[in-house]
C-alpha cells in the first residue's frame, strides 16, 4: 500500500508492523523481505510485535532481516512484553536491526523516535517529555499503539507510525477494537501532523482475516510542488 505524504523532505519509508512470527515463521518473514526490498525504501521501520512468546523464533530465522537494503529501525509491542523484552533484545542483537527504547536516532534529514509499548495511556505524552526532539528535522515516532496522537502533534511530532489493531483481523472484531483505539486503520491528521495506522503485517492466531488484509506501507514523503 503507497500512501503519499506532504513533507519539507523527500523519503521513503517501509512501514511494517505485527508480524507475529512464530503463528508465522522463517519462509513468511523472507517473503515480507524481499517484497520490502521491491520497494526500495529509504528506512524499514518496525512498529512492534515481531514475535509472538514461546514462537521458538531463533537468530537463525532473524538472520534475513540483515537482507534489507535499508536502515531497520524497531519498537517494542505488547508481545514483546509477553515474551519478554530482554530474550527479544538479544536475539535482535545478532541483526542490524536498531532498536529505539525511549529514544531517538537521526537518519539524514529526519529524526526517528521510538518509544517502549505500555498499558499506560500516557506512554507517548510522559516519554516524550524525556526526549529531546529536533525542530530543524522531520520528526517520525514510532509507537506500538495508535494512542497519544494528538500529544505528540503538540510536542513537535510530525509523523506518528503505529500498529496493533489489525483492523480487528477478522469481522466483527473491528466493532469491539474501536472501543479501544478511536483510530484503527489507515491515515489520520490532526493539525499538520499525520498518523499511519497499519492494519498489521502478520496476523496473530488464527492465520486469517475477514474484512481486513495484511499490509506492507509505503509512506512517500514528498515536498509540496
Amino acid at each position: 500500500r503507497e500512501v503519499e505524504i506532504s513533507a519539507p523532505v523527500e523519503m521513503n519509508i517501509a512501514h511494517l508492523s505485527d508480524l507475529h512470527l512464530g503463528s508465522d515463521g522463517h519462509a513468511f518473514l523472507q517473503r515480507v523481505v524481499d517484497m520490502t526490498n521491491a520497494l526500495a525504501p529509504d528506512a524499514v521501520l518496525l512498529t512492534g510485535d515481531l514475535l509472538d512468546p514461546r514462537s521458538g523464533i531463533t537468530e537463525q530465522d532473524l538472520a534475513c532481516l540483515d537482507e534489507l537494503r535499508a536502515p531497520v529501525f524497531f519498537v517494542t509491542g505488547n508481545h514483546e512484553r509477553y515474551a519478554g523484552v530482554d530474550g527479544v533484545m538479544k536475539l535482535l542483537a545478532s541483526t542490524k536491526v536498531r532498536a529505539l527504547r525511549n529514544e531517538a536516532a537521526e537518519l539524514g534529514d529526519i529524526q526517528i523516535i521510538g518509544i517502549d509499548d505500555s498499558s499506560n495511556p500516557r506512554q507517548v505524552a510522559e516519554t516524550l517529555r524525556q526526549i529531546p526532539i529536533d525542530p530543524a528535522r522531520y520528526n517520525v515516532l514510532m509507537y506500538h499503539r495508535p494512542q497519544g496522537f494528538e500529544s505528540a502533534a503538540d510536542m513537535g511530532i510530525d509523523l506518528m507510525l503505529a500498529g496493533h489493531t489489525h483492523n480487528g483481523q477478522i469481522v466483527p472484531f473491528n466493532l469491539f477494537v474501536r472501543l479501544a483505539f478511536a483510530r484503527i486503520r489507515g491515515l489520520y491528521r490532526y493539525r499538520d501532523s499525520f498518523l499511519m495506522v497499519s492494519t498489521g503485517t502478520g496476523t496473530w492466531g488464527p492465520k486469517m482475516r475477514l474484512g481486513s488484509k495484511n499490509e506492507i506501507i509505503l509512506l512517500k514523503l514528498r515536498k509540496s510542488r
